[in-house]
């Protein structure tokens, strides 16, 4: 590249990494959004993993000490040991028994595409119902019972014409483990609202968080707009009950 395209590489600093969510293991998955649910942060659990003297470098027992002293729940059950190891061979991919730091980034290239996950989402509602996401629960809850498990949000979802993830969103969402989404918690999405920010809903607190809302902002555009020409095709391809299109909202 330097000979021929006068191409110098960037410094390994200034790359910006990505993992896919669908490539990783589900326990790692629901490990980075217990971590976002509850820290916001991808570095403060490997510092309280690790201790106020630690070296830098987490091991099995360590690992499996902090993930009970967070409380997290996402792994209990019979096979909590083994969920919780694979969960350390993926930030271990060398089998050499520690966890550097440079290993657990690898959380936040996912914890940047939950993120991106759910930007698109929101987006997806606002230009469908308007800045008011109460709107939207109300589509996704359409028997009115003020919780939705996993099946009902995918399938609702998927009827409503969002070609996004949404395991990651209604996981993020749940942050009791108790495998439902209420209104309550649905709310949490207000403080990814990005179209309506500039006025927010004074009747939910959670609006209030710009840090929040500004959040991973600069790649959202492309991504969002490439799920509405996703929308667009969707309506075109299942017109209404008269013959014409469905006519979904500009991005």
């Amino acid at each position: 590249m330097k000979k021929y395209g006068y191409w110098n590489e960037p410094p390994e600093s200034e790359v910006m990494w990505w993992s896919s969510i669908q490539e990783a293991p589900l326990d790692v998955v629901e490990f980075v959004e217990f971590i976002y649910t509850k820290y916001r942060d991808i570095w403060k659990p490997f510092k309280i993993i690790d201790g106020p003297d630690g070296q830098g470098q987490i091991n099995l027992r360590a690992f499996e000490e902090g993930i009970d002293n967070m409380k997290c729940k996402k792994f209990n059950g019979k096979n909590k040991q083994e969920r919780i190891m694979t969960v350390f061979r993926y930030l271990d991919p060398s089998g050499e028994g520690q966890v550097s730091e440079g290993e657990w980034g690898v959380l936040e290239q996912l914890f940047n595409e939950i993120q991106l996950s759910i930007k698109e989402f929101v987006a997806f509602c606002e230009r469908t119902f308007g800045p008011n996401l109460k709107d939207a629960w109300d589509a996704l809850d359409d028997d009115g019972s003020g919780e939705i498990d996993e099946n009902e949000w995918n399938s609702a979802c998927q009827q409503l014409g969002f070609f996004g993830l949404t395991s990651p969103i209604f996981n993020f969402l749940d942050a009791d483990d108790e495998g439902t989404v209420s209104l309550d918690e649905f709310e949490l999405l207000n403080s990814f609202q990005t179209k309506y920010k500039s006025n927010p809903d004074p009747n939910h607190a959670h609006a209030q968080r710009p840090e929040v809302r500004e959040s991973f902002s600069g790649d959202i555009d492309a991504h969002v707009n490439a799920v509405h020409d996703a929308e667009v095709r969707h309506a075109k391809e299942h017109p209404t009950s008269d013959g014409s299109p469905h006519s979904p909202s500009s991005p």
